[in-house]
């Protein structure tokens, strides 16, 4: 796919804390319509990872791409206006809802 239909781009990102790597040279490319799953045991860089695309932390190589802009440098307020956040899964969620009402709610 071209450049323009990939919806986030993450590229070599790498992240570590107190010297211990965390994240080496993370790429990965999602496109619209596209369905993934993130996997991988505890302490693995899962968590670590969806707080570089969120803002929360910021890695210390590489460059993350949403809609072809560069995330760097936004906050992670901005990043949430932007359409991109993330339940996590020890989360309480309404059963009453619908996923995406869930994901929306307190954003209105």
């Amino acid at each position: 796919m071209a450049m323009q239909d990939c919806l986030l781009k993450i590229k070599g990102i790498s992240l570590a804390f107190s010297g211990t790597p965390i994240l080496k040279s993370v790429n990965l490319s999602l496109n619209p319509g596209e369905i993934h799953a993130l996997v991988g045991e505890n302490g693995a860089g899962k968590s670590s990872l969806f707080k570089c695309i969120l803002g929360i932390i910021s890695p210390s190589q590489g460059e993350i791409i949403f809609l072809n802009e560069s995330l760097s440098g936004y906050s992670v307020r901005e990043i949430l206006r932007k359409g991109i956040a993330m339940i996590h899964q020890e989360l309480m969620l309404i059963p009453e809802l619908t996923v995406a009402e869930n994901i929306f709610l307190g954003r209105e």
